[in-house]
């Protein structure tokens, strides 16, 4: 049977269980029990969510933390873009030189910007924005494509649909609807790699 990890930010976190429901007698899913707060945080835990469990299929999808910025006002990112599209190279490198996974790394999705705007200044002490956001996607699909590695393109598919606003009721969060939207996307993306039963 094939293994699976799962690996989700906050805002994907909540997709991860569907996809693990759909596989269930198909494959080995896992999944952390928390999700990862930032690339960062992705890197850090890698020995013990990636290598360890060896998996033949690793679905990443982390970031949007890393596009947010880190005071009022200003510009600054949490992660220097530069420095993103390096890490996203070395986490990827790691894990197909350490194991026999296949990556699939997933863009990070747009937030609703109308919904943004109508927030409080006192709530929209750190932003995120949808220009920031397709720019770090770039440069993880740079780091992506060094390797062959199979992007999953999440930013795409929400755009493509729509979304209503109610599907994010806090302008980044995924409703229901979003939700179902992200799993499919997942468990599409997992299918195409995975050998024919």
């Amino acid at each position: 049977m094939q293994r699976i990890v799962l690996i989700s930010d906050e805002v994907l976190y909540r997709c991860q269980q569907p996809v693990a429901g759909f596989f269930r007698g198909k494959a080995d899913v896992w999944f952390p029990e928390r999700p990862v707060s930032s690339l960062f945080d992705l890197m850090s835990q890698l020995h013990e969510w990636v290598l360890r469990r060896q998996p033949d299929i690793v679905h990443l999808a982390s970031g949007l933390s890393d596009t947010r910025t880190m005071c009022y006002g200003c510009s600054q990112t949490l992660s220097l873009l530069e420095h993103y599209r390096e890490n996203v190279e070395r986490l990827l490198g790691v894990i197909l030189e350490r194991t026999t996974a296949t990556p699939i790394w997933a863009t990070i999705p747009p937030v609703d910007m109308k919904r943004l705007k109508k927030k409080d200044e006192e709530e929209r002490e750190f932003e995120y924005d949808n220009e920031t956001i397709i720019r770090f996607n770039e440069q993880a699909r740079e780091a992506a494509a060094k390797f062959g590695v199979t992007v999953n393109d999440l930013y795409g598919a929400v755009k493509a649909a729509s979304r209503e606003e109610s599907t994010r009721p806090d302008a980044v969060h995924f409703g229901e609807e979003g939700r179902d939207l992200i799993s499919s996307k997942m468990i599409r993306a997992i299918e195409d790699l995975l050998p024919p039963s």
